[in-house]
């Protein structure tokens, strides 16, 4: 009798120690492939195995990148910082309660269905920003003071690391709205001077297409392109546009679908080769658009499209088909506080030169074209 309470006692140990397991959260994502890819690069640069494990949260389905098992709390900690140094500064740690036995454990290209209640929330909105239906999307608001960003087209600056990922891209051009077949990993953020955008778009080096020329000369090759209704009711907007090869693209868009590209602003754009892929920097001064006054909290419209030019497809986040007849009104709603429109003003200086074959004199000129714009009603040229 004693021997056998020995026994359930042993027993009872050997399952606790089995049913608490320690495990690392690396990413979070609504797609399986962009989880995929990330595992495979994740894995790579920490020179480990990576699992996938796909969880239901109050928030919908998630596919999680997870690093482990880690059989006590002490080595998943010192593991969670040697993986916060790597390059993983949203790393996470979870507990994982659940017994595991030999046929149970995730393996590394498995995917498992678990429930998970209360999701560590810091970790979704550190990797992901939440996109699903009418739901408004809160923009991180940056300190460019201290923390600069440079428009050169890596997204390399470590303020990046803090601004959620957005990775719902999908086929628009055509519309089967099927996920793209390399991922996106689009991040926006804001500050008092103006709208930050960055991408990081995956695909095989041999399928890049770049071209330059003029600006907006639309061609069939590799772009990012972004749409933002600065009137927040979907009644006036503005777009932008960078090439792989860094010509730019712009003008103004009416409802619902009325794009011009007379307009040229004075903004920012970059892109860059990288192994993955190409990625892509934006900024847009808030003076060079027009914007009504507004409370606190603003909100405006944004869309945003990749093409993939080797597919002749485009993609987009989010899901607004050429096909579909609401365009400006159905935006994403992008919510920013403390944004007010500024006194605006631009100058082009341009010079000239001509050759009169008859006189046979040279002719030059010079000047400089001024825009200002004391309020958002009015205008002086």
């Amino acid at each position: 009798m004693v021997r056998f309470f020995l026994c359930l006692l042993v027993l009872g140990f050997s399952v606790q120690a089995l049913a608490e397991s320690y495990w690392l959260g690396l990413g979070s994502f609504r797609g399986l492939t962009n989880a995929q890819h990330f595992r495979d690069e994740s894995a790579q640069n920490l020179g480990q195995q990576l699992v996938i494990r796909k969880v239901t949260t109050h928030k919908g389905d998630y596919f999680r990148v997870l690093a482990g098992p880690f059989s006590d709390k002490s080595k998943a900690s010192q593991k969670l910082r040697a993986v916060r140094s790597q390059g993983f500064p949203a790393a996470w740690m979870m507990l994982d309660s659940r017994f595991q036995s030999s046929s149970t454990k995730i393996a590394a290209l498995t995917i498992e269905q678990t429930i998970e209640q209360t999701p560590p929330a810091e970790a979704d909105q550190a990797i992901r920003q939440p996109v699903s239906g009418g739901e408004r999307a809160r923009l991180t608001r940056i300190d460019e003071a201290g923390t600069p960003i440079v428009i050169d087209g890596f997204v390399d600056e470590s303020v990046w690391a803090s601004v959620p990922i957005i990775d719902d891209f999908v086929v628009v051009e055509p519309d089967t709205l099927q996920p793209g077949t390399y991922s996106t990993k689009l991040r926006i953020a804001y500050s008092d001077k103006g709208i930050y955008v960055s991408a990081i778009m995956h695909q095989p080096e041999g399928t890049l297409v770049r071209r330059l020329s003029g600006r907006d000369v639309r061609d069939n090759r590799d772009s990012i392109n972004i749409t933002i209704d600065t009137s927040g009711e979907g009644r006036y907007g503005f777009w932008f546009g960078i090439n792989l090869g860094d010509s730019l693209m712009d003008g103004t868009v009416l409802p619902e679908r009325v794009f011009s590209s007379d307009w040229d602003g004075p903004w920012y754009g970059r892109s860059q080769k990288i192994p993955q892929g190409w990625s892509a920097e934006m900024f847009v001064p808030w003076g060079i658009v027009s914007m009504p006054a507004a409370a606190q909290v603003r909100s405006m419209g944004m869309y945003v499209s990749r093409r993939v030019a080797h597919l002749d497809e485009r993609w987009a986040w989010p899901a607004l088909a050429p096909t579909q007849a609401k365009f400006m009104s159905a935006l994403k709603k992008l919510e920013m506080e403390g944004v007010q429109p500024r006194q605006q003003y631009s100058i082009y200086p341009f010079v000239a030169t001509a050759f009169d074959w008859v006189d046979d004199q040279p002719q030059y000129r010079a000047g400089a074209d001024l825009f200002w714009r004391p309020s958002s009603n009015f205008q002086l040229n």
